[in-house]
């Protein structure tokens, strides 16, 4: 579970933006923490993934922490509280051209 510190970020900067209140800023910060658990499924297997698997899971992150701004502001928001490796992966995947 992440910090008070990491959620209060989040929630202050979703609340300021998109001028809603703290309470209703919550929803999207565990929204896109249960995304989170989702996705991560396949990183201890992504060497075993087929080459369109893999090429589905690449773009899937790469949407979600490039184009959308609420899911990159949450990933940069915590990323220090998640699983290295699985954030090792996913900069990774970012890092290269899509």
């Amino acid at each position: 579970m992440p910090s008070g510190a990491s959620s209060s970020s989040f929630i202050e900067q979703v609340s300021q933006r998109a001028s809603v209140t703290p309470f209703a800023a919550e929803m999207p910060f565990w929204d896109q923490w249960a995304r989170w658990h989702f996705r991560m499924q396949p990183i201890p297997y992504v060497d075993e993934l087929s080459a369109g698997e893999r090429s589905a899971f690449e773009r899937s992150i790469r949407f979600a922490y490039c184009s959308h701004r609420w899911m990159k502001l949450w990933y940069e928001s915590n990323r220090q509280f998640l699983d290295p490796d699985a954030v090792n992966c996913v900069d990774d995947v970012l890092a290269q051209s899509g």
